[in-house]
């Protein structure tokens, strides 16, 4: 059966989207999505074209943009056209730039579903883009529903080639001359993504050819597992979780003898916004039946006590944290105070200064996140091969208490590479095999005349 049988047969059979519905395909220029078009142009299918410009790659991005406005103009298809200033909206949000586009572009979607009767929203995710969050999600940390990777439907969102892999689609594309372009940014292992794709995944590959549709085989039978799981969850929270105004109580009391504990606490508390070493915390303090320890994520407080977990919504939500998407991003500020990244070769010798970090560069996962501290926080101070609560580490090292919660860390891949303006991670301290070092600069106040 030929890629054209195989994506109406999944289109109709697998998803259940009918050939008289109306589509449109958000369309970028790459290969995927230039395939995707020829496909439901070729099935005959009512669709149309959205196509985002995100201002963020220059005369790049005006190329993207002719060659699926052209491409549409000469097979008479409806193209719908935005640019967004990406990198303003992304600052003013304190997001990261993928973040802010992946937002930007699923609301006009929706706007444009809405304005023109389309029935769904199409993308070109392929099998290899899901096994590529699967193995994302597991770097980062993540309950079952991380396992399950890229849903075919999402409400009126529909994936029609996630039955296929991607060199199945370059191979459709170069054997029907179908015209596309290459983001350049996509071949660069900055990003923590990019690297699985383009590193990780061809090295699983090469130990099994078939690995990609295994891992995506195996993430399909989490779903019914999940469904088996997440009953079971509500039947049991509907005994345990108690909301009153503002306060959610959660009594893990009958729950600490029992081993699916810290499966629960994840499963409850990551929605809230809680990770893994936090979760893995108030797992320890209950079980030792401590009170009083508060811990932080964006929009929630939750304090142990004892054998109860109460979480309140913040009035304001506890941010102040800066997303770093790469090198190129070279200034940022927290607590009004202001930074330099400064990325360069490594040296024999080095003029090491108070307040700056210095970092192995190639060790690094990008994006980075610049946060305040938190409760259960942890790292392994330069020279220390055990780990150390951050906490702790503060308070041998006399920091005051209003010093304290101005404190920011720096985190990579869900690590803590560095205290900010204090020490790093020993993960990533200079060795004589470092090629590039990563600094973090302090920047001096410009007097007020």
């Amino acid at each position: 059966m030929n890629l054209n049988n195989q994506f109406i047969n999944h289109l109709t059979h697998t998803i259940g989207a009918s050939t008289n519905a109306k589509y449109l395909l958000a369309v970028s220029g790459g290969v995927d999505s230039m395939v995707m078009l020829h496909l439901f142009h070729n099935a005959q299918l009512d669709f149309g074209v959205a196509h985002c410009n995100y201002s963020l790659r220059g005369e790049e991005s005006n190329l993207d943009h002719l060659l699926v406005a052209n491409t549409c103009k000469q097979l008479d298809i409806p193209f719908n056209y935005i640019s967004f200033e990406t990198q303003k909206i992304s600052k003013e949000q304190s997001l990261g730039i993928q973040e802010t586009a992946r937002n930007l572009r699923y609301q006009w979607f929706q706007e444009l579903a809405l304005l023109h009767k389309f029935d769904f929203i199409v993308t070109a995710h392929h099998l290899d883009d899901s096994v590529e969050t699967i193995l994302f999600n597991l770097l980062r940390g993540t309950g079952l529903k991380g396992l399950e990777g890229i849903p075919l439907k999402n409400k009126n969102v529909i994936r029609p080639l996630l039955f296929t892999t991607k060199q199945s689609i370059v191979k459709y594309a170069d054997n029907n001359e179908i015209r596309f372009r290459t983001d350049a940014s996509n071949l660069k292992n900055t990003y923590a993504r990019n690297k699985i794709r383009n590193v990780i995944i061809p090295s699983l590959t090469e130990i099994n050819p078939l690995a990609v549709k295994h891992i995506y085989n195996t993430s399909n039978y989490i779903s019914p597992v999940l469904d088996i799981v997440n009953e079971y969850i509500i039947q049991l929270s509907a005994s345990l979780i108690v909301t009153n105004n503002n306060l959610t109580t959660i009594n893990c009391g009958p729950l600490l003898d029992k081993s699916y504990l810290s499966f629960y606490l994840f499963e409850t508390l990551h929605p809230y916004g809680y990770n893994s070493h936090q979760i893995e915390t108030i797992k320890q303090l209950l079980i030792q039946q401590k009170s009083g320890a508060q811990f932080l994520s964006t929009n929630y407080t939750a304090t142990v006590n004892r054998t109860e977990i109460i979480i309140k919504k913040n009035t304001q939500p506890h941010s102040n944290s800066i997303v770093i998407e790469s090198t190129e991003t070279i200034d940022f500020s927290v607590q009004d105070k202001d930074y330099s990244i400064i990325k360069s070769k490594a040296k024999t010798t080095y003029d090491f200064k108070e307040g700056t970090i210095y970092l192995d560069a190639d060790r690094i996962v990008f994006p980075i996140t610049v946060r305040r501290w938190q409760a259960g926080d942890s790292f392994s101070p330069l020279g220390m091969n055990g780990r150390k609560k951050i906490s702790d580490y503060l308070v041998n090292n006399k920091i005051s208490l209003p010093e304290k919660e101005n404190v920011h860390v720096i985190v990579s891949n869900n690590n803590i590479i560095a205290v900010l303006d204090y020490q790093i991670d020993n993960a990533y301290r200079i060795t004589p095999s470092t090629q590039n070092i990563l600094q973090f600069v302090p920047k001096q106040k410009k007097e007020k005349s």
